[in-house]
């Protein structure tokens, strides 16, 4: 994207923030961000280090789960801009005994747009330990519940310049 996802701005708004609102919305207590100090957004919300910062999602991931003192913790993806607090809430009830619920888009499971159990931490942590980076790949190693995703524009991310136009056009 060439700038800092978090603080790009739709309707004014910072992604974080927009991000953080779908979560407050959804029941989330606390809500965090992974990363850099988010100074300069609207919402104000606690910060964890990256634990491993450069070395991908699955870092943050750890970060959070590790950081967090909860059973359950939602986990989205800031560059997100069409999330859904009720996506986020089915994920959380249908989580059950398994370590992570995810949505899944066009047959693709989405491990940023999840609900995570806290069991899944040393799986976690010895696959980073062993150079995984993928979440995907590690889903493979946990219990995971598969949530079609009511609408899947909610998992729409912006990665790109482009990926940004083409959402903004679409809505």
């Amino acid at each position: 994207m060439g700038t800092d996802k978090a603080r790009l701005e739709i309707d004014g708004v910072p992604l974080a923030d927009r991000a953080a609102a779908v979560l407050e919305t959804a029941g989330a207590d606390p809500v965090v961000l992974v990363g850099p100090d988010p100074r300069g957004t609207a919402v104000q919300w606690s910060v964890i280090d990256d634990r491993f910062p450069g070395q991908g999602p699955m870092g943050g991931v750890i970060s959070t789960l590790g950081a967090i003192d909860a059973h359950l913790v939602a986990v989205v993806a800031c560059d997100m801009p069409a999330l859904d607090a009720d996506e986020i809430r089915r994920l959380r009830s249908s989580i059950g005994a398994a370590d992570v619920a995810v949505s899944v888009a066009a047959g693709v499971d989405q491990p940023l747009h999840a609900v995570w159990s806290r069991r899944a931490l040393p799986v976690l942590l010895t696959a980073f330990d062993g150079g995984e980076r993928s979440l995907r790949r590690v889903l493979r190693l946990l219990a995971v519940v598969r949530m079609p995703a009511g609408d899947p524009a909610h998992l729409i991310d912006v990665d790109t310049p482009e990926d940004l136009r083409s959402y903004l056009a679409r809505r």
